[in-house]
């Protein structure tokens, strides 16, 4: 996992598999440190997928309390 930093946030992310990149949005109480998730997909032999954790959520961070949807859409 690689984490981008801008600021105070810190978005954690993860590339893997080859062929077209598909990009995969997490639902909100879901991060990349679960057993299951979509790097254990058949996905990754087709494509490849990059997924993150949202802000605030595994080891993601916000440098925002509250954070709404407007945040998640930036």
């Amino acid at each position: 996992m690689t984490q981008f930093v801008l600021n105070k946030l810190k978005l954690n992310y993860r590339i893997q598999g080859k062929g077209l990149r598909l990009l995969f949005i997490p639902g909100t109480a879901s991060d990349l440190r679960q057993k299951q998730h979509i790097f254990q997909s058949p996905l990754v032999e087709h494509f490849e997928v990059l997924s993150f954790d949202p802000r605030g959520i595994g080891l993601s961070t916000s440098p925002d309390e509250r954070i709404t949807m407007l945040d998640y859409a930036n």
